[in-house]
């Protein structure tokens, strides 16, 4: 099972980058910082390992709080964001972080597939994708 997450971590972080066409401003992955926001220290430490495995930066933060003060003093390219958090809620996090910051891309990630953020939050909060 860990393999498997392993190999869906890089598959999702390369698709991402490939995607969002950030690969022209990123010929180096090693410019492209990454925060992730997870209340499970296993979560961070594996994303985290499969994003250095394409020599991206990985920052990780177990605590939504101090991720949204890291934010406001330090850019990132892209937020993997834990929607359900039980010291914040990811939509509650996305609302903070608009307001001082409207543009940073947000990708939401679950492990509850039958819970998932509606269409028109995600349009409202400009958050690019959800991840079950």
């Amino acid at each position: 099972m860990q393999i498997c997450t392993k190999f869906l971590h890089i598959v999702l972080i390369r698709y991402i980058i490939d995607e969002e066409m950030w690969r022209e401003k990123y010929m180096d992955y090693g410019k492209f910082k990454i925060l992730i926001v997870d209340d499970v220290q296993e979560v961070l430490d594996a994303t985290a390992g499969n994003i250095e495995v394409i020599e991206a930066q990985a920052i990780t933060e177990i605590n939504p709080e101090k991720a949204l003060e890291f934010l406001k003093t330090n850019k990132v390219d892209l937020i993997l964001l834990d929607y359900f958090m039980p010291e914040m809620s990811g939509e509650e996090f996305v609302n903070k972080l608009r307001e001082f910051d409207k543009n940073t891309v947000i990708y939401l990630h679950t492990g509850y597939a039958d819970e998932i953020p509606s269409d028109e939050m995600m349009k409202k909060l400009n958050i690019q994708r959800l991840y079950k």
